[in-house]
C-alpha cells in the first residue's frame, strides 16, 4: 500500500479551527487596548483644558481687586468697592468645540472665589467621552 502525503480533511479542519479561535481573542484584545488608549487620551485632553482654564480664572482673579458671583457668573471689578467696569470670564473660547464647561462658584468673598470647574467631553463612542471635575480656590492679590 502506498502512502499518500498531504493532510486529512479532520486535521485541516482542525486546524483552521485553532486559528480563528486564536484570531477572535487576539482581535479582542486589540480592541481593548485601543479602546484604553482613547480613553487615557480623552482623559488627559480633559485635564489639560481644565489646568488651562483654571490657570486663565487664576489669572484674571489675582489681577483684579474685588470679586462678585452673585449672578452666577463671575465678574472681576479693578476697584475695591465691586463698582464700575468689570471683566467677565470668558473661557469658552479656551477649550476644544467638543468639551462643555460648566463653571460654578459656590464659595465667595469681594476678595476670595472657590471655583468649581466641570468638562464634560462628548463623542460618539463610550471611550472618546468622559467628564472631570475640579475645585480651587484662588484669592485675590491686591
Amino acid at each position: 500500500m502506498a502512502m499518500k502525503k498531504g493532510f486529512s480533511l479532520v486535521e485541516l479542519m482542525v486546524v483552521i479551527g485553532i486559528i480563528g479561535v486564536l484570531l477572535t481573542v487576539g482581535m479582542n484584545l486589540f480592541f481593548q487596548v485601543v479602546m484604553s488608549a482613547n480613553k487615557a487620551t480623552t482623559e488627559a485632553d480633559l485635564r489639560q483644558n481644565a489646568s488651562l482654564v483654571m490657570e486663565t480664572i487664576s489669572r484674571e482673579v489675582r489681577k483684579g481687586s474685588c470679586l462678585d458671583a452673585a449672578s452666577g457668573s463671575l465678574k472681576i471689578y479693578t476697584t475695591t468697592d465691586c463698582s464700575g467696569t468689570f471683566t467677565p470670564i470668558n473661557v469658552a473660547q479656551l477649550v476644544s468645540p467638543n468639551i462643555i464647561i460648566t463653571l460654578t462658584y459656590p464659595v465667595f468673598t469681594p476678595k476670595q472665589v472657590t471655583v468649581q470647574l466641570r468638562l464634560d467631553k462628548t463623542g460618539s463612542r463610550s471611550d472618546f467621552q468622559g467628564s472631570i471635575t475640579e475645585t480651587q480656590t484662588i484669592t485675590v492679590r491686591n
